[in-house]
């Protein structure tokens, strides 16, 4: 992996602010260089982790088209001390599309724990969609339970 050297390349911002003019240029920059996808910011972010906080279905969507395996990428030794999965960021926004995208490409992911959450240790995505969206329905929906 490598670090982005100004905190946020093209990636991260077409990731981060997803509407149409961004998401056509974050398209053109991954089918030139779709390892873009794997480049994170200096809090050890990838694209994806921003698309996903920020519910964009789109841009989730090329992210994993473009690196699929990323989709459960914790951000391990981030700066900040959750270590998020994008499931877990796209739970707690209450995401339904990212969330089926995500839970899809990622199964594992569905009961893998963050490192810490509201004060609390090891937090699956249901449980980040209770805590702050105050309903799981959406992550249970996209979660092939049975």
């Amino acid at each position: 992996m490598e670090f982005c050297t100004d905190h946020w390349g093209p990636q991260h911002v077409a990731a981060a602010l997803p509407n149409p003019a961004t998401l056509a240029a974050l398209k053109l920059l991954l089918e030139g260089s779709p390892g873009l996808a794997r480049v994170r910011d200096s809090s050890r972010w990838l694209p994806i982790h921003l698309a996903a906080e920020r519910g964009s279905a789109e841009a989730v969507q090329l992210l994993l088209a473009a690196a699929p395996e990323l989709a459960a990428d914790t951000g391990a030794n981030c700066c900040h001390i959750r270590a998020n999965t994008p499931l877990h960021l796209v739970a707690a926004h209450g995401a339904v599309e990212a969330t089926k995208l995500l839970a899809a490409a990622a199964p594992e992911a569905i009961t893998l724990r963050s490192i810490v959450w509201s004060g609390k240790r090891g937090c699956a995505a249901l449980d980040y969609a209770l805590e702050e969206y105050h309903d799981a329905n959406h992550v249970s929906a996209a979660v092939p339970w049975r």
